[in-house]
């Protein structure tokens, strides 16, 4: 994540970084740190919290000092780092092509997910020219609408921090098609970028010690999607296609604010079954929003205070 830092230090301003560094430090390292611990519970199909609890206090204790892996997540986070620096900006074709590097000389650990390899490997075939469209053909033509644009975006929102909010969208939707076209997956990419740039933003101008407050975040973030224009993402598709999408996003942050307005902590089970724990962005992002937002007070259960 060093390397994501310097690249980043010489988009913005000295100003902005002097003002922001250690925000976004925090930003880049809580990725790699949580996708490097969350990475031995991946492939489990349930993560009682008792497991989590034992994992961190052999880590923290010294029991446990073996290596933790980052996965494909953190790799393309790096990748759109690279890009962005090589490209002086985005480039569709040149974010492809490293994207597929790095997955080709992959160790098996990263975690790659099943339909990756034929995407790469099409892509490749046309010499990576327009990624995205080859992106948009996949699952009969719907693209794919996984997490992946949301958990690779630290780079990308982070890069666009200075931009205006259409540019800002549009830098988002871009790194995020080059792999996930489905309308599902650009909401879940711009939801995610939007909550960290706005948090990075409030941090910087009022210190870390300020109290987020979750209703206006929320709400902030309901208006950033609503001005959100995917037109230009439809690859075919007609022109209301991101409409249910955009709608199953407004019914999950709904969700989101009622668990966080409510005054019994709602229970694990509910949360699932209200906002998901899938692999799809609309089953993944809102539920880490409603996870970020909820561990700003202290959890009873969880034996470790943060200090944001």
């Amino acid at each position: 994540m060093r390397k994501c830092i310097y690249i980043l230090r010489r988009r913005l301003s000295f100003s902005i970084i002097s003002e922001m560094e250690r925000f976004i430090r925090g930003s880049f390292y809580g990725s790699v740190f949580g996708d490097a611990c969350g990475a031995p519970f991946e492939l489990r199909d349930e993560v009682p919290l008792r497991d989590v609890l034992k994992f961190f206090d052999k880590r923290l204790s010294g029991k446990d000092t073996s290596i933790l892996h980052y996965t494909d997540d953190s790799e393309m986070a790096l990748g759109i780092c690279e890009s962005l620096k090589r490209a002086n900006g985005f480039s569709a074709s040149d974010l492809a092509k490293t994207f597929s590097d790095a997955f080709f000389r992959a160790p098996f650990y990263r975690l790659y997910g099943g339909s990756i390899r034929s995407l790469f490997e099409k892509m490749g075939a046309m010499n990576f020219v327009n990624p995205s469209s080859i992106a948009a053909a996949q699952f009969n033509g719907s693209g794919s609408y996984g997490n992946g644009g949301g958990m690779r975006v630290t780079s990308a929102a982070i890069y666009g921090l200075k931009l205006r909010t259409d540019d800002f969208n549009k830098l988002i939707c871009d790194v995020t098609a080059v792999t996930h076209t489905h309308p599902l997956a650009l909401y879940g990419a711009l939801l995610q970028a939007h909550a960290l740039r706005r948090v990075i933003t409030l941090s910087a101008k009022y210190g870390g010690s300020f109290e987020i407050d979750a209703g206006i975040l929320i709400s902030d973030l309901v208006k950033d999607l609503e001005n959100a224009d995917l037109s230009a993402y439809a690859f075919g598709r007609p022109s209301n296609f991101y409409k249910n999408a955009y709608q199953q996003f407004l019914d999950k942050i709904s969700s989101v604010q009622k668990f966080i307005n409510q005054d019994r902590r709602p229970s694990v089970v509910e949360v699932v079954s209200k906002l998901g724990n899938g692999e799809p962005a609309v089953e993944a992002i809102p539920t880490a929003l409603y996870v970020f937002l909820q561990c700003l007070k202290p959890l009873t259960e969880i034996p470790y205070e943060v200090s944001f």
